[in-house]
């Protein structure tokens, strides 16, 4: 068995200039901002601990499926192809993200509802809880194309870092919430949607395609 290809890992670009500035410290007076202290063998355990519901010493489709942000990478951690996930594997792919030494990287996304342009919805993309509680959470808006830039709130990033906008390296359970528009539960606080934010993915974007209750 093999996982289908992720569907919402797509390249996420470092900004570069702020790339330089959190590996190797900046004397221009740019605020340093700190990178997420991850412990991959921690993080792998704890993953195993949440999902191994058979306690087999790995993760399999449906168990996966209980970890969006798992889920939506799962052929990037299943390096030999067998279809479960091991925890020597999750600690593998977590040391790439340590090993990059980003703090944050730009994302932009886009929010479709049955098809068409969701504007006004706020997305939210709050980390995994087996990786601890280094990841910030970050959010957007939606403007009337559905776009938004999502970053981790103003308020949470050093003083004077406030015009860098971005997210940590991790994996994502993924939430739109609306404030007029009915979406299904499905892809609110319980959503089934994740997002893998790593070093080795496409383009600096991803998409949501939304369906309402109607259109199954």
């Amino acid at each position: 068995m093999s996982w289908n290809a992720p569907r919402t890992c797509h390249r996420l670009h470092p900004l570069l200039m702020l790339a330089s500035c959190c590996s190797l410290g900046c004397g221009s007076g740019s605020p340093a901002i700190p990178i997420p202290k991850v412990n991959p063998g921690g993080a792998a355990a704890a993953a195993m601990e949440m999902y191994d519901a058979d306690a087999d010493g790995a993760l399999s489709t449906e168990e996966i499926a209980a970890c969006p942000g798992l889920e939506a990478a799962a052929a990037l951690y299943d390096s030999d192809g067998d279809g479960v996930i091991t925890a020597a594997e999750i600690k593998t792919r977590l040391g790439k993200w340590r090993d990059a030494k980003i703090a944050i990287v730009s994302l932009s996304c886009k929010v479709t509802l049955d098809g068409r342009p969701l504007s006004d919805a706020t997305v939210t993309l709050t980390p995994e809880g087996y990786l601890g509680d280094q990841i910030n959470t970050a959010s957007g808006v939606t403007g009337r194309r559905g776009s938004a830039v999502v970053s981790i709130p103003a308020e949470v990033m050093p003083a004077g870092s406030e015009g860098f906008r971005g997210v940590n390296y991790g994996t994502y359970r993924v939430a739109i919430e609306h404030p007029s528009v009915s979406i299904p539960e499905r892809y609110q606080r319980t959503s089934v949607l994740g997002l893998e934010v790593a070093p080795d993915c496409g383009a600096p974007y991803a998409s949501f395609e939304l369906r309402s209750e109607s259109k199954g």
